[in-house]
């Protein structure tokens, strides 16, 4: 595994632009962009939970706090490691698309290199982005719910339905499964 990037988290900015990197490396690396708003994401999250705990500002019964649980499930794994003196640093990991060319040390160098010519952009562009990632996954589930809804509605005839004197055999269950973001 290469590190492509490391971003020291000091200032609030810090959180937006280490947000924003993760979403161009993960573009960079040819994820699509439902992956690279998660991966985004899981990014700002570790950061804001992280630092709320290591201020001492955060509590919870379980010690985990919510960003952080929220990582793993958007990640394909994670690992933070603490020492005295050297800061806190946390790795999270997301397994590149199976049709996404292997990444040789020469792709590796052409990345880095396609990051370092990026624009950053300020912390405005950088919401307003994340807003539409939002809206865009907010209508992804709204389409994916009335297409559940209009098939469920067209499946509901006599052998459909269930009723509880019919035998459990000609049951017929009804599921939908929305998009997962």
């Amino acid at each position: 595994m290469s590190l492509i990037l490391s971003v020291a988290i000091k200032y609030e900015h810090d959180v937006v632009a280490a947000r924003q990197r993760a979403r161009q490396i993960a573009g960079l690396l040819g994820f699509d962009t439902r992956d690279q708003t998660r991966i985004a994401t899981a990014v700002s999250e570790i950061i804001a939970d992280l630092s709320r705990i290591l201020s001492g500002r955060y509590t919870s019964a379980t010690g985990m706090g919510g960003g952080i649980i929220g990582a793993r499930r958007l990640m394909d794994n994670f690992v933070i490691t603490s020492e005295p003196g050297k800061g806190t640093a946390v790795t999270l990991t997301k397994i590149v698309p199976r049709d996404v060319a292997v990444i040789t040390a020469e792709r590796m160098s052409d990345i880095v290199g396609s990051l370092a010519r990026q624009r950053p952009r300020t912390p405005m562009e950088e919401v307003q982005l994340q807003n539409q990632e939002l809206l865009r996954a907010l209508e992804e589930l709204r389409a994916a719910k009335r297409s559940c809804d209009d098939s469920t509605a067209s499946s509901r005839t006599p052998t459909g339905v269930w009723w509880p004197s019919m035998p459990s055999w000609t049951r017929r269950p009804t599921t939908c499964a929305a998009p997962t973001t």
